[in-house]
């Protein structure tokens, strides 16, 4: 199904049976999350692990604290995760690049130990 009319149909139907469930705002963006975190679910069933994920842009989607309303944006931040972690990359103010790293347990572990931070205990077992 490549039709864009059918999708906004079924995206029409979806959002109706949402809000005829929904008592207010804050459930309706609760159920809508929901429903999405379900599609996503059920699509990846049918695709590979993957161990490294690179997009040039990426989509937030935060639910406002005060009104509860689900919000989504799309932002031209280039994204990147590995089994280190992950990385957002964009462009400051002034148009130079910039990014945020986010590093995973296991490679906070590998820095600390390549710090003299980790374990004091030999990987391997050397006879002297």
């Amino acid at each position: 199904m490549n039709d864009t009319h059918s999708v906004k149909e079924m995206a029409r139907e979806m959002a109706t049976l949402l809000k005829d469930q929904a008592a207010d705002s804050k459930e309706l963006s609760q159920l809508t999350r929901e429903l999405f975190d379900e599609i996503t679910d059920l699509l990846k069933e049918e695709q590979p692990e993957a161990t490294h994920l690179l997009a040039p842009n990426a989509v937030v989607e935060i639910i406002d604290q005060d009104s509860h309303v689900l919000y989504r944006r799309y932002l031209e931040l280039a994204f990147e995760e590995t089994g280190n972690g992950l990385r957002l990359m964009g462009d400051d103010m002034a148009g130079n690049p910039a990014g945020i790293v986010f590093l995973s347990n296991s490679a906070l572990a590998q820095m600390k130990d390549l710090q003299g931070s980790g374990p004091d205990k030999p990987r391997c077992n050397h006879e002297t």
